[in-house]
């Protein structure tokens, strides 16, 4: 896989517009399949015309994702405080929700071993946001209350103002949201499909996260989501034959209640 010295997000700005290799910078992207095309300080990064958001991710290693000031969202709500207006009011604004796919991968520039990809749809990886508002609110509230201190409106946790005598230094408070990475978390749903199917495969290992893979890739989402899908795509996608590629129904824990199974499809694709 080469992205011709592009970012992680170029990278996959081009694989979704179709756009590898086409000149004009940034440029190219321009009344392709998106919407929006982000912006420096808000999420997503992308939103696909009448469809999908996409948060890209670069990760150097299989450490914990760091979302910054972002919690972790199951889908894009059109209320979501982060967002910017350009983000809200694309697609004639008048949607309420929209399925966010995580794209979490190595940058294509980086020469750090193997590249690695996982496209993962928020609702596979996390529950649903207002869990997280709810801390956020419950820390910003605690903060605030610290008395003695000028605490004055932000859009972070909480900032102060004037803290030393002097009147010169002022404290921002921000979270730090940081998300396990799913090759630690979905790493038992791939085991079991090689073991349950390991004899279909010339090399079932390759599906393991291999050090010594060129490119490996994995997609996770919902059934349902799956069967959303046009149906000729579903059709291609299902008719694929190729010893590298697994494609499987898997049961993962429900994020929003652990006791329960939620059905997703699962592709693995290893070089």
């Amino acid at each position: 896989m080469n992205a011709n010295g592009a970012s992680l997000e170029g990278f996959v700005k081009d694989a979704f517009a179709g756009t590898f290799g086409a000149p004009g910078g940034p440029q190219r992207w321009v009344n392709t399949c998106f919407s929006h095309l982000g912006t420096a300080n808000n999420p997503p990064d992308m939103i696909l015309t009448g469809g999908d958001a996409i948060e890209v991710k670069k990760e150097n290693g299989l450490g914990q994702l760091q979302l910054n000031s972002s919690c972790p969202i199951d889908k894009l709500y059109h209320n979501n405080p982060k967002i910017s207006n350009s983000a809200r009011t694309c697609d004639g604004g008048n949607w309420q929700s929209k399925d966010i796919l995580y794209v979490i991968g190595t940058d294509p520039q980086a020469q750090l071993g193997p590249k690695k990809l996982w496209m993962i749809y928020g609702d596979c990886l996390c529950t649903n946001e207002q869990v997280f508002r709810t801390l956020e609110q419950k820390v910003k509230t605690a903060v605030q209350a610290i008395p003695n201190y000028t605490w004055i409106p932000t859009n972070e946790l909480a900032k102060a103002i004037n803290v030393d005598p002097l009147g010169t230094a002022d404290l921002r408070v921000r979270a730090m949201w940081m998300l396990n990475h799913p090759n630690d978390l979905f790493q038992y749903c791939v085991s079991k499909c090689i073991l349950q199917n390991g004899g279909n495969y010339a090399n079932p290992q390759i599906f393991t996260f291999n050090s010594n893979a060129t490119f490996q890739m994995y997609v996770l989402m919902t059934l349902s989501k799956f069967n959303s899908l046009p149906q000729v795509d579903k059709q291609t996608i299902l008719n694929l034959r190729n010893n590298n590629l697994l494609i499987e129904d898997v049961a993962i824990a429900d994020p929003n209640n652990p006791a329960v199974s939620l059905y997703c499809k699962l592709i693995c694709y290893s070089i």
